[in-house]
């Protein structure tokens, strides 16, 4: 599965799963173990000796029958959606001046707060409020990022992320004088 043009000694190992896209339940992925496949292969035996194959067959049905790649069709017109309607809640619940990004893809939208707002002090006060936030400072060792948050759109945008979204507006609002 890695990329020969980039490994052609085949020191990359390359691993990912399903959970993103099936299931968060499912626990089940791949690893490419290159020139180390079968270490890998008995590492892989050793730990999930005593797991159902179960799961894992009926993951590998799916994936040959074509059904993940229409799932996958089906799931990146939903995220669209959901990032198109995301923005707009943002635009409607925080305060003028926020910006927020246009994915390409994906479910997660990176937003600019007006200044004098805090991301890291909007995160205190939703830790308070009891609402999860990502700011922006954890992905930067620079410190920059420091007015940005980044907001998942895959959960369904209606009654509690709604609630916690005004309720992240209004904490963001009280920042600005």
């Amino acid at each position: 599965m890695a990329n020969k043009a980039f490994d052609q000694s085949g020191w990359i190992l390359a691993c990912s799963s399903f959970t993103k896209t099936l299931a968060p339940g499912f626990r089940v992925g791949w690893l490419d173990g290159g020139r180390f496949h079968r270490e890998v292969a008995e590492l892989k035996f050793t730990f999930s000796f005593s797991q159902p194959a179960l799961l894992s067959e009926a993951v590998a049905v799916f994936l040959e029958s074509g059904g993940y790649d229409a799932h996958l069709r089906r799931l990146r017109r939903t995220y669209a959606a959901q990032m198109d309607r995301l923005r707009g809640l943002v635009a409607e619940y925080l305060p003028a001046g926020t910006r927020a990004t246009v994915p390409a893809g994906g479910y997660l939208l990176w937003v600019e707060l007006p200044e004098p707002c805090s991301a890291a002090q909007l995160f205190k006060d939703a830790l308070a409020a009891r609402i999860s936030l990502t700011p922006g400072t954890l992905f930067s060792p620079s410190g920059r990022h420091h007015r940005h948050i980044r907001l998942s759109g895959c959960y369904p945008l209606e009654g509690h992320f709604l609630g916690a979204l005004a309720i992240l507006g209004n904490l963001a609002k009280a920042q600005i004088p």
